[in-house]
């Protein structure tokens, strides 16, 4: 059955920059940048979807909570004032300001967004006497991240004087959204990087091969977040090699 959720406003920006940074005789050296950003306001929002059975079907970790006004890419969740040395427990902030270590779903609050300021990638090009280096980057600043590697790996014992939360005693804790694990989402990745060798055509004649090309490649090189969490938990990656041979008849 076809349902009108709601109304999403969308507007943006973007820009590409490309530069020929060295071009000589035998040298090439080309950069090119690229980046974007997304402002988005939900101006009408159904009441199917402002339930919250429907935002915890879209599988989000905290459940995504949708308000007129507001953006697709808020993190909600209870503020907070920290942990308790004495018992161990979160203190959590209403909305009123009061101070309680009852966690209630309904006083969460957008604390957070995962829409970055600035994403976009960098791609660099090097070529000399047939060699070619190609570099892929990628970047994203600006944007936050519910940390769920420190939400359900932590512990804590009563009289620690430590940041995270103690061991959930029910599984309803699990579901305790707080606002200590939504952090800045800073990212900074080289994704690909590949060498290439075009070989000169007068040493193939004799083989009666008119080019070929041979390269070797890596996927997914390093990774630098101002997030520490696991990866692979809950969608798998991997970091892979891969050999070309191009030959021309």
């Amino acid at each position: 059955m076809q349902v009108n959720m709601g109304k999403l406003e969308n507007s943006g920006c973007e820009f590409a920059i490309s530069a020929h940074v060295i071009k000589q005789k035998g040298l090439f050296w080309m950069v090119t940048v690229n980046g974007s950003h997304t402002m988005d306001k939900l101006t009408n929002v159904s009441t199917a979807l402002k339930s919250i059975e429907v935002a915890q079907s879209l599988g989000a970790r905290p459940s995504l909570m949708f308000q007129e006004g507001g953006s697709q890419f808020g993190i909600h969740a209870m503020r907070t004032a920290g942990i308790d040395p004495a018992s161990g427990k979160e203190i959590f902030i209403n909305s009123k300001g009061e101070y309680t270590f009852d966690y209630d779903k309904d006083e969460r609050v957008e604390v957070g967004n995962s829409n970055p300021i600035l994403e976009g990638s960098i791609f660099s090009s090097l070529s000399y006497k047939g060699f070619t280096l190609n570099i892929t980057i990628g970047y994203k600043f600006g944007g936050d991240a519910y940390n769920n590697t420190l939400a359900d790996k932590v512990e804590k014992e009563p009289g620690d004087l430590k940041r995270f939360l103690g061991i959930p005693e029910s599984k309803s804790d699990n579901k305790r959204y707080s606002e200590r694990f939504v952090e800045r989402d800073n990212l900074f990745e080289i994704r690909n990087i590949s060498i290439n060798y075009e070989f000169k055509p007068e040493w193939l004649k004799r083989f009666g091969v008119k080019r070929l090309n041979v390269g070797f490649g890596m996927n997914d090189i390093a990774r630098f977040s101002s997030m520490k969490l696991e990866r692979g938990t809950s969608y798998p990656f991997e970091r892979s090699f891969n050999i070309t041979f191009r030959p021309t008849f």
